[in-house]
């Protein structure tokens, strides 16, 4: 039944970030070529913020998901409906914080950007737009967990891109109309109202347990804990996702910016969809964990790792190769960041699929505190590498930033997680494995500066090719034999599922 469930949920999840990788695709030239490149960064920087302050919210969402996916296997009703109501409080409790720091982001927002090509009063209307959003967004998510902690994503399958169909499509109407950017922030909000309605839908036409019920004092304080946890957490996380494009929107400018994101497109999205189908398939792993099962929960651990490796690094070396190419199709050879940026960036994505991968393993134990600390100290190392090397070396310095500030998580994670699970092994990947990653991180990048695709065919073409061959390379040749059976037998287990 875990299998089952976790292949219905993997598959949920890359439907909707297939989505979210489509609608990036057709929507970023159309906001690229109607507000400008600059405009564009700006719009980028605003959003990354955006995104950073939500961790504010408290980020009862996540507790929620974790505590209902340990319970989700146990006949209690009520403690589900309290643990809902703890996260509703949460949110609550948390809201006037996150509303401080949005006001003193707006008002100072026209110092930070310092740009001189747009008016300073549209950016902040642009700004208070998103956290209209946010706020319809904070109550989704909380619905979301709901239906993820149940183990039952793939009843949200199609939600997801529905609504963020109707937003593009919204999105484009309005910037190809000659709207500014207060009316692309304004069609944010369709994002969090559409989904706070259909996850409310789909939550009470399939969990018949669903409800609040008052949960006693030591509940409500253990909630509040874990979400000032989950909170420090969640400001972490999106300072590893957004930090970038932050510290660049004030060191660099709004150009850079832009420069900076459009060439990340393709490694960071792609990268989400691993991402997303592990997350979706892990609170399964939380009913392991609920019941001590921590042996198995261990090798499923293992196994996604696995997965991870494979997928991760045939995609990223596919992208440093093809990567040029795609920006030049995509929005124009001008704003491609160069070979170096590239390879640096692609590594940086892998680098980081395996650090988010960690994390979400350590919400399963609730106790975060300790992935917490390590997480702020990596955030900070890096930010003091920012400020350090990015005004010198740009976007190469803000990579190798990224590289040795995170470093840290790459290292100390495992050990965390292993300590955990009460495995003997830290590290799932052999000598073997990781010589073979630099080898063809070396090789792809020599290739990205000799091939040249001048059509969308034959780009799609190189691109599953390269991945292809690299994936049956890694199967027969680098993986071990324990490896390949492992492999072998979960895809045999895939095929029989009904």
């Amino acid at each position: 039944m875990l299998t089952h469930r976790a292949l219905l949920n993997g598959l949920s999840g890359i439907v909707d970030q297939g989505t979210r990788i489509l609608v990036g695709f057709f929507l970023t030239p159309i906001l690229v070529s109607y507000l400008g490149p600059s405009v564009f960064g700006v719009w980028q920087v605003i959003q990354k913020v955006s995104i950073q302050l939500t961790a504010l919210d408290g980020r009862s969402s996540e507790v929620l998901k974790w505590a209902i996916a340990n319970l989700q296997s146990k006949d209690d009703d009520t403690a589900k409906k309290q643990a809902l109501a703890a996260a509703l409080i949460c949110a609550l409790i948390f809201f006037p914080l996150l509303s401080l720091a949005y006001v003193i982001w707006v008002l100072y927002l026209p110092d930070y950007l310092n740009f001189k090509h747009i008016d300073a009063f549209e950016i902040q209307v642009a700004a208070i737009m998103l956290f209209v959003n946010m706020m319809f967004m904070t109550i989704a998510a909380i619905i979301e967990a709901v239906v993820r902690g149940m183990n039952m994503a793939y009843k949200l399958v199609g939600v997801l891109a529905l609504v963020l169909v109707s937003s593009a499509v919204l999105t484009a109407y309005l910037v190809s109309s000659g709207y500014g950017l207060i009316y692309v922030a304004a069609s944010q909000i369709s994002i969090g109202f559409l989904s706070l309605i259909l996850y409310v839908y789909v939550a009470f036409g399939n969990i018949n347990w669903l409800g609040v019920r008052m949960p006693e004092k030591p509940m409500l304080y253990k909630a509040l804990n874990r979400s000032a946890w989950f909170s420090s957490w969640g400001f972490i996380n999106t300072w590893m996702l957004a930090g970038d494009v932050i510290v660049l929107g004030a060191l660099v400018g709004a150009d850079v910016v832009s420069k900076y994101v459009l060439t990340l497109y393709a490694a960071q999205m792609i990268s989400v969809v691993i991402l997303t189908a592990i997350s979706a398939a892990l609170p399964g792993l939380g009913g392991l964990v609920g019941n001590h099962e921590f042996e198995r929960a261990d090798k499923l651990r293992r196994e996604s790792i696995l997965y991870s490796w494979c997928l991760g690094l045939a995609i990223c070396t596919t992208v440093i190769v093809i990567n040029p190419s795609f920006v030049s199709l995509w929005v124009g050879e001008e704003h491609f960041s160069g070979y170096e940026v590239n390879f640096f960036m692609a590594i940086c994505v892998f680098q980081l699929l395996f650090i988010r991968h960690d994390a979400f393993m350590l919400n399963l134990a609730l106790d975060i505190k300790q992935k917490v600390l390590l997480g702020a100290v990596s955030a900070i190392v890096t930010l003091m590498l920012m400020l350090l090397l990015v005004p010198e070396y740009h976007l190469l310095g803000m990579c190798i930033s990224l590289l040795l500030g995170r470093s840290i998580l790459t290292v100390m994670y495992p050990r965390i997680i292993s300590k955990f699970f009460r495995s003997k092994e830290l590290s799932v990947m052999k000598f073997r494995h990781h010589l073979f990653a630099i080898a063809l991180f070396i090789v792809a990048f020599e290739l990205s500066q000799m091939v040249s695709i001048q059509s969308w065919i034959l780009l799609v073409i190189y691109s599953i090719s390269i991945m292809m061959s690299i994936l049956l390379i890694i199967y027969f040749i680098v993986i071990t034999n324990e490896q390949k059976n492992i492999v072998s037998n979960r895809f045999k287990i895939a095929l029989r599922i009904r």
